[in-house]
């Protein structure tokens, strides 16, 4: 008796559980994002100017005759993002020292650690002269005939974004750390000019288009990222089906580099004009991956996130000219009850209904009857 009160009450439970609940498919939309990191990277070479104007690299010069210029053109190329730069000269056995060095502007500023600092932006592609030669005393010692001496230059750079040289200090660029490049080949730079700028929007549609967003990649008003650089952006949510929404976000990850764990994301959203911290962490959080609810909003309202980007200044040059993906996958879930559902669901659910019940009632009259069976067998 005990089982056939038990099986009568699974049906029932059954019955009532789909009868009181809509049926809905969860939308989901996805959209890529691209992270690029920058570089310092300037190239020296040295020239010399010909007698009819053109200029040659330069070569070691013999037979050096007091009073005479010698032509050496130290030129520094930026091949990175845009930097300041500074030079060192050194001279080792030589009879020349700084005061006979010409041609340099006064766009270099000799600082009290013995380094010039060129006072511009030396952006991305140009060059600019050191000084265009050295001057040989008219008083040259004859006791240097037939001897050799040498001149040094070692130039370093340092990103102009997010750094500002006190050029009236004794060091003008602090105690910052000098790197080697550390990379090698061919590659692409990129500004930090933002072109195209565009207002990102999450659309969420009803059954029929699900969500909709009218972009591919929500980072694309970000330029090339540098150490200390912080980016901020906006994406307007809005509901325009007849029913509330819950609107959910998590992230994948679809590069194997660690630089999405040096990098910052905080998230926050405002609706109705309140503000509330969603996420604060690195692009590659548990959290993010596990997937988070970014906001829930009644029919026809809207709202607005908001997501801002930090890349730690101390992030070095090992992280220079990084790619990496991250795909951020936004899901709605209509927030529905048996009242709400419209007439074409209500026939879904009402189908879907009969169909599980009638599933529970079979069930439970095969099991009753084997029941029955099993029964008649034990009284014989």
């Amino acid at each position: 008796m005990n089982k056939k009160i038990y099986i009568g009450l699974i049906g029932v439970a059954l019955i009532l559980s789909i009868s009181g609940t809509a049926i809905y498919a969860m939308t989901e939309v996805s959209v890529s994002n691209h992270f690029s990191t920058g570089i310092v990277d300037i190239e020296l070479n040295e020239y010399r100017k010909n007698s009819d104007g053109t200029e040659t690299l330069w070569s070691n010069v013999t037979d050096i005759l007091p009073g005479e210029k010698i032509s050496k053109i130290p030129r520094i190329t930026n091949y990175g993002n845009d930097s300041y730069i500074r030079a060192k000269v050194t001279f080792e056995n030589s009879p020349v020292n700084d005061d006979d060095i010409y041609g340099m502007s006064d766009r270099w500023i000799y600082g009290r650690d013995g380094y010039y600092y060129y006072a511009d932006i030396l952006s991305t592609g140009e060059s600019v002269d050191m000084f265009e030669g050295i001057d040989i005393p008219e008083d040259l010692d004859e006791k240097l005939s037939d001897s050799s001496f040498q001149i040094g230059i070692d130039v370093e750079a340092v990103q102009s974004q997010n750094f500002v040289p006190e050029f009236g200090a004794d060091h003008p660029w602090g105690d910052i750390e000098i790197l080697p490049c550390g990379k090698e080949g061919l590659y692409s730079i990129g500004t930090f000019k933002t072109e195209d700028s565009q207002t990102f929007q999450l659309r969420y549609e009803g059954d029929a288009d699900g969500l909709v967003t009218n972009a591919d990649d929500f980072f694309s008003n970000f330029p090339v990222m540098l150490p200390g650089d912080t980016y901020e952006d906006t994406l307007n949510l809005v509901n325009n089906s007849d029913n509330d929404m819950k609107l959910y976000f998590r992230t994948e990850a679809m590069e194997e580099t660690d630089l999405l764990e040096k990098i910052s994301l905080r998230i926050s959203k405002c609706i109705d004009g309140e503000t509330e911290m969603i996420y604060e962490g690195s692009l590659r959080g548990d959290e993010l991956t596990a997937g988070i609810l970014l906001a829930s909003l009644e029919k026809g309202a809207s709202g607005m996130m908001t997501y801002q980007i930090y890349v730690p200044s101390e992030l070095n040059n090992a992280y220079t000219i990084m790619d990496d993906y991250v795909v951020w996958i936004f899901s709605s879930e209509p927030v529905l009850d048996s009242k709400t559902v419209s007439t074409g669901d209500q026939r879904m659910n009402i189908g879907l209904a009969l169909m599980i019940a009638g599933i529970a009632f079979g069930s439970m009259v095969l099991i009753f009857g084997n029941y029955m069976k099993a029964r008649g067998k034990h009284e014989k």
